[in-house]
């Protein structure tokens, strides 16, 4: 489970950090010319890779 953030300043950073995170990742939309689902399925893509690059490394 995530953390709630209680005070006002931790709502505002989390806002900040949020939005600042969308900007990065639209920037990188737009340099690599690349869709959002392009961009979200990278992402999948190396999680898979590295979960059976670990399994086939530790294969028990």
């Amino acid at each position: 489970m995530g953390r709630q953030a209680r005070t006002s300043r931790a709502q505002r950073n989390h806002i900040f950090l949020a939005i600042s995170a969308w900007f990065e990742q639209h920037k990188r939309r737009i340099s690599e010319k690349i869709t959002l689902y392009q961009q979200n399925w990278d992402v999948i893509k190396n999680a898979i890779a590295e979960h059976i690059r670990v399994l086939l490394a530790y294969p028990n």
